[in-house]
């Protein structure tokens, strides 16, 4: 268990009053459930990690953990107190652990020179940016995955059926897999003096 991920379960069981041990526990009683929702935002918003880490470190599904964040997020956007409470006790938690809030970097303007092969910003992105640019491509990934259960689920469910709609989505989720299994692929090394070669 990570020392961050204890340290937001013990502050979010002194906000509820729901002990930590019940948070981790598989209970789902109603102030259980909503505490370890909570914990899971405050744990998802002082931490880099994707979401699978995450319910690694709850010891529970990464789809639990989702849910859960999106349970907190509406109830603290009913309860302006409560989030105020919230967003304390994430800001305590980045000044523990001196990392860097997950909203206070444009990841996508820090990708694009990376994307475009400039070294420069390469070389020059600080390890706050690296570790920020590091959870937006996990979060990708789990979505990534995600979209390729649910096509297929679909696409498997409806082998029978002829319609452009559904001739749609089963190449639409063998577009998905045949990306993901490139990703998965391990990366091809080019030597650079045999690419000059063939392009002489």
């Amino acid at each position: 268990m990570s020392a961050s991920i204890d340290r937001v379960v013990d502050r979010v069981a002194a906000l509820t009053g729901v002990p930590a041990h019940q948070i981790f526990s598989e209970q789902r009683t109603r102030p259980i459930a909503d505490a370890r929702a909570i914990a899971y935002y405050a744990a998802r918003e002082s931490t880099l990690w994707s979401f699978s880490r995450l319910g690694r470190a709850f010891g529970k599904d990464h789809t639990s953990v989702i849910h859960g964040c999106r349970q907190a997020a509406v109830r603290l956007s009913r309860d302006p107190a409560l989030a105020a409470q919230v967003t304390a006790l994430i800001r305590r938690t980045h000044a523990d652990t001196g990392l860097p809030g997950p909203h206070d970097i444009d990841v996508i303007d820090l990708a694009a020179p990376l994307a475009a092969g400039c070294r420069r910003a390469a070389i020059g992105a600080s390890p706050r940016e690296v570790m920020c640019l590091g959870r937006a491509v996990m979060e990708l990934w789990d979505i990534a995955l995600a979209a390729e259960v649910f096509v297929q689920r679909v696409a498997t469910a409806r082998t029978d059926d002829d319609s452009n709609e559904a001739r749609f989505v089963r190449a639409l989720g063998t577009a998905i897999t045949e990306e993901i299994d490139a990703l998965r692929a391990p990366p091809e090394t080019t030597n650079p003096h045999t690419s000059k070669e063939r392009s002489a």
